[in-house]
């Protein structure tokens, strides 16, 4: 059974809070510039016509190429692939019923039209005409057709999808990316929001074999609801960083499932994934774990 827990990142001093935000920044920005790059590959790959998943010879060497490129460890590639085969994996198995609605309204749009069609031509033939009719009829016909013509788009953009098992991703929400687009906009505050909107989030995958559930982010018990994380900033061999510590106090840890767990015994231990997400306002992180 899986159980999610939301927790807020505690400081003891303003030097302590800039130093465990930077660190945090840094392991953010790495690991969705990471997830980017890889995606990137995998659409190349495909595109040259690799089946997906890819074949195990292509994964090993992408994720060689990775660790190198990014200088991250092969933990850290872990987690950013599984995170971004979960999203693909999500829009491809929705395709396919997106698709059947879609049909489904390109067929009563197509019926409206000609309903509308045949009263439009009814009230024409009319010896006494009633032109405000005849007009409220004509707009109708032309609204419906725009909605023809948008879902035909969308029918289009479906079936590329599922043939080319293309999600065609977008990282910082579609809504944002279209709305540089706005008259007035400024694109600078833009370029900013556009920017923490794809650097906001990451998350370290945890696994049952692994120390405490997960050997990027380890949890241990303080008191009540209080418990510290240790943080190993997953980089490679080159590049390696010493692990720090930060408190954490959760919410909404009913029947105190965290504080019951039994991560010393491997029997019964338990895989623990870590989401950390950036708050706007304060441009502090919260955990979930």
């Amino acid at each position: 059974m899986q159980h999610t827990v939301k927790a807020k990142l505690l400081y003891e001093s303003p030097k302590e809070r800039a130093a465990v935000n930077a660190s945090l920044d840094e392991m953010c920005l790495r690991f969705n510039n990471a997830e980017r790059g890889l995606y990137r590959d995998i659409r190349h790959l495909v595109g040259r016509g690799i089946s997906y998943p890819l074949p195990a010879k292509n994964q090993n060497a992408i994720k060689s190429h990775f660790q190198i490129k990014y200088n991250i460890n092969a933990r850290f590639y872990n987690a950013v692939k599984i995170g971004l085969e979960g999203k693909i994996d999500s829009v491809l198995a929705l395709a396919d019923g997106y698709l059947l609605a879609t049909e489904y309204r390109i067929t009563n749009a197509t019926n409206d039209l000609k309903y509308y069609q045949n009263v439009l031509k009814e009230h024409k033939d009319r010896v006494l005409k009633n032109e405000k009719l005849i007009r409220q009829y004509q707009r109708k016909l032309h609204y419906i057709n725009q909605r023809l013509q948008h879902l035909f788009s969308r029918r289009k953009e479906l079936t590329e999808t599922i043939k080319n098992k293309d999600p065609h991703l977008c990282f910082g929400s579609r809504a944002l990316f279209m709305a540089q687009f706005k008259p007035g906009m400024d694109f600078v505050k833009w370029k900013e929001d556009w920017h923490f909107q794809r650097n906001r989030q990451f998350t370290m995958v945890g696994a049952k074999c692994e120390n405490q559930g997960n050997s990027i982010c380890q949890i241990k018990h303080v008191n009540e609801t209080d418990y510290q994380l240790q943080i190993n900033p997953c980089f490679s061999k080159t590049n390696k960083k010493d692990p720090f510590f930060v408190k954490i106090k959760v919410h909404h840890d009913r029947n105190n499932y965290l504080k019951n767990l039994r991560q010393d015994d491997e029997d019964r231990r338990i895989a623990i994934t870590y989401r950390f997400m950036k708050q706007a306002i304060t441009g502090d992180y919260e955990v979930h774990l």
